[in-house]
């Protein structure tokens, strides 16, 4: 097998499909690229097992011969190490040996046979899939993944949920001390309700592959959720369990409701994180009559500062928050203000953007003694 290709085109689609080679792995194999050669066509692929990427191109490139191999980890480094534009690698097929030459460079390396890589095939979606944007999509999986939990040991919040009911998609993300939800109506989904959680770390990787004007099917595919789009077939491992039922949680009556400034609200927490707590990054909101006041105090120092509120309706308040976990809700939401509603010193407080009810985030308070 021969392809003549210029080094550019080929470290695109390496660097698409190294997204899902495994970090570690037992299976000596998966470290591997699979690589298949057919007229007129180039496909990569990769898997870890909880994920897999696949892309093709290839009518504008050189080839001769058909015929697939695994190459080697190091293939991926050789290529982005090759002095010139121009590259060509001839490949064996009969003893695997992989020659790449680009100007006066040479490399020759030994690839294996594909009898053991545990080769995913796409597959074209049996009813109507959901179509997103790549910008569409890259907003849903921003606002959620920065709250799913770390903690192995519960599988179930290390997910985002896909819930899909009466054309309706719910995506959920949790780590138990914080919740975030957000809703969308659905056209065109033919699979009916059901609910998906896909891995943190799969969605992660997806993100950074879509463009924001990518089209994106999204369909499922046995145990797995399947992504579509720019010659990109993008696979991710369902994780088998039941989500949490989370509404319930949500508090339906509130004590308190203030109207602010995202930005300055988001200023004055970052100065307070220079001096919270470590361990608890604890900062104190006080809601008076006309502003609130954030406070925040370690062995470093004391922190205080006032800002004022656009309104506020109901009582005076005092809570105890994580300053990190405000923080990070901030960032995402792209509204000028935002909407928070107290329902009491104990009890979770909610944060949304001014004038939008699609987005929600929960989060619980610090109990200080």
């Amino acid at each position: 097998m021969l392809i003549k290709d210029k080094k550019e085109n080929i470290c695109n689609h390496l660097d698409i499909v190294e997204k899902a080679l495994p970090s570690k792995t037992t299976m000596h194999v998966l470290n591997h690229i699979f690589l298949e050669i057919k007229p007129e066509e180039i496909t990569f692929l990769t898997t870890n097992l909880e994920m897999g990427i696949k892309t093709t191109y290839g009518k504008e490139v050189e080839v001769e011969e058909d015929g697939k191999v695994l190459l080697p980890p190091r293939f991926i480094d050789v290529i982005k190490s090759l002095p010139q534009e121009e590259v060509s690698i001839d490949i064996n097929i009969e003893n695997k040996k992989i020659e790449i030459e680009s100007g006066s460079s040479k490399f020759n390396l030994t690839g294996m046979g594909t009898e053991e890589y545990p080769v995913f095939f796409e597959k074209e979606p049996e009813e109507d899939p959901v179509l997103f944007t790549g910008s569409e999509l890259k907003d849903i999986i921003r606002k959620t993944i920065f709250a799913v939990s770390k903690d192995e040991s519960r599988p179930v919040f290390t997910g985002v949920l896909f819930s899909i009911e009466n054309n309706t998609l719910s995506v959920i993300s949790s780590d138990t001390y914080r919740l975030v939800m957000q809703e969308k109506p659905l056209s065109g989904w033919g699979y009916g309700d059901g609910s998906y959680i896909i891995p943190g770390k799969s969605l992660r990787e997806l993100y950074k592959l879509l463009k924001d004007d990518s089209r994106v099917a999204v369909f499922p595919q046995d145990n797995q959720l399947a992504f579509s789009f720019d010659n990109i077939y993008f696979y991710s491992r369902l994780i088998d369990e039941k989500y949490p039922e989370v509404k319930g949680v949500i508090p339906q009556k509130s004590v308190t409701r203030c109207l602010v400034n995202k930005e300055i609200l988001e200023n004055t927490l970052n100065r307070a994180s220079l001096l919270v707590d470590h361990s608890t990054q604890a900062a104190n909101i006080v809601v008076n009559e006309e502003n609130m006041e954030i406070k925040a105090s370690s062995n470093i120092g004391i922190m205080e500062e006032q800002l004022s509120l656009n309104s506020k309706e109901g009582e005076e308040l005092e809570i105890y928050v994580n300053v990190r976990f405000i923080l990070e809700v901030l960032r995402v939401i792209d509204k000028e203000n935002i909407l928070i509603v107290f329902s009491g010193k104990e009890a979770p407080c909610i944060i949304k953007p001014e004038e939008d009810e699609s987005f929600l985030y929960l989060v619980l308070p610090i109990k200080i003694e």
